[in-house]
This record gives C-alpha cells, structure tokens and sequence, in this order.
C-alpha cells in the first residue's frame, strides 16, 4: 500500500479515503494535524498508488489491509479517520480490534440510507449503473480515457462538494495529476464495481451494521453536511443517536468531502475535539 507520511510526532493519526478517493483527499487538512500527532494517509489496494488484492476487492478484503497497515507502520494507539467508505472502515476496525483504535474521526461515513429520505437521483443511477455486472466496471474504466484527468477530476470535484470554488487550484492540480498517472489502470473499473456492490449489501444489512455502531467504545467525531448528494445528513444523524460516544457536527453549506471543502472548519472541531479526548483516555491495561 502506498501511503503519504505527513511527518508529526506523537500517537499516529491514519486518514482513510473513500471510494474512488486517494490519499490526496486529505492534503488539506494533514499538514495541520501534524501538531497533534504523527499523520499517516494510505491508499487503499487498488486505489491510488497501491495494487488491487489478489482476490476481488471486498469491504472486509480492505478492513483486513487496513489492519495489516496498523499493525506494520502505525502500531497503537491510534487515531483513525475515514471519509465515506473509510468511515466505514474505520468503524470495522474499531469494533473488530478496540486495542487498536483509541479516537474515531468520521468524515460523511457511509451508513444506511435513513428511511423515507429522497435519494439524490443522480447519485441513485450513477451508483446503480456502476454496480452492473460488466456495464459498470466497463464504463467506469473507460471514463478517465473518455474525459481526461482534469475534466475527470472537476467533475468529481463538482459532485462531492457543494461550492467547488472552495478547492484551491493546487490541491485540483495534484488530483489531476494523480488521475493522470493511473488512468490506464486495468484494474480500475472492476474495483470500484467489487467494493461499491460488497459495501452496498453491507449497508442493507442494518441490524448488523447499527451493531457494529453500538459497539463502538472510544470517542468518536463524526462530520455531516446538509448538501451531501451521496450520504444524507439525517441518515448520519440516525446513527449517531445510536451510540453516546459520537458527537456530531453539521455545517449547511458543506457536501460529501468536508475536509476537503472546508479543511479550517475541520481542524477546529479535530483541535477542540482532541482537547477534551486525549489519546490516554481508555488506554486499557496490557
């Protein structure tokens, strides 16, 4: 797995990107967190610069890299952060190895879809197509070639954010350029299809995944906006009622990527958050 090493001393923080994220969807906020700790960003196998698993890529395929990740570069205690799919991670992580994980940073973690919330209808298809068998990991690999890394990046930009003149033009250059080098990746589209459909049955499993949140035990700050096209901010807000250790903060102007979107936001809450949870709190006896 290729990760960034943002540098930083003290207990390690590890930020999970989402699906179809890299490492660079937290360039905007790990250089300032290196004051509160050593920060460390992945790439997920077949993502970014890290090649696919050898078998089809599965939620629980990733979980198991990403403990491996801990275990070898980032040995605890820990903060662990993810966006999307990587708050999905996370979460598993936490609830599968708590001697791991001492603090949870939750970026618009992917949940169950709230009941009788409107579903964003270009999200719905696009997510829906992409999981077709041979359709979806055909078109998906056939995209980067189709509109070229900057337009690629823009559009992607545009959909996760909710003002995508918020991303200063650096941090669109270097995911353009990231895009570029791993555009012609055979394995692109067959992954994205694999971890969307296998993270999708997790999602629709809500009695097991609602206790997978309950069993959380460590403080945990969560981030939602109400412009979330992919995950609804009362679908977050129902999980967060869920368990009395995750604190929740909402901002009205804010999409699916708030790190990246609107990072000094971010690292106030993380700062006043880190404050009142240092990482001793919970240590338990070896």
């Amino acid at each position: 797995m290729r990760y960034a090493d943002y540098g930083g001393s003290g207990p390690p923080i590890v930020l999970v990107h989402g699906l179809g994220g890299i490492h660079l969807n937290y360039m905007r906020i790990a250089p300032g967190l290196t004051t509160m700790g050593r920060v460390l960003v992945p790439d997920l196998p077949g993502f970014g610069g890290s090649h696919p698993l050898t078998k089809a890529t599965t939620v629980s395929g990733l979980e198991e890299a990403l403990t491996r990740f801990l275990a070898e570069v980032a040995p605890g205690p820990v903060t662990l952060g993810g966006n999307s799919l990587g708050g999905v991670l996370s979460l598993l992580v936490a609830a599968r190895h708590p001697d791991k994980v001492r603090r949870l940073l939750l970026f618009s973690p992917a949940v169950p879809h709230a009941y009788f919330e409107p579903f964003d209808l270009r999200a719905f298809f696009t997510m829906g197509a992409a999981m077709l068998p041979y359709v979806g990991p055909n078109g998906i690999q056939a995209r980067p070639q189709r509109l070229g890394p900057e337009r690629l990046v823009k559009e992607m930009m545009y959909f996760m954010t909710h003002d995508r003149r918020r991303i200063p033009r650096d941090v669109l250059d270097a995911h353009i350029e990231d895009a570029r080098a791993r555009m012609h990746r055979p394995w692109i589209g067959t992954v994205f299809s694999d971890t969307l459909r296998s993270l999708s049955w997790l999602l629709l499993n809500r009695m097991h995944f609602n206790a997978i949140v309950r069993s959380i035990d460590v403080p945990t700050l969560v981030f939602g906006g109400e412009r979330d096209r992919l995950v609804r901010l009362r679908s977050i807000r129902t999980i967060c009622e869920m368990n009395p250790r995750f604190e929740l903060r909402t901002w009205s102007d804010v999409g699916h990527v708030p790190q990246l979107e609107v990072p000094e936001r971010v690292l106030h809450e993380i700062e006043r958050f880190f404050t009142v949870h240092p990482i001793t709190e919970g240590v338990r006896a070896a």
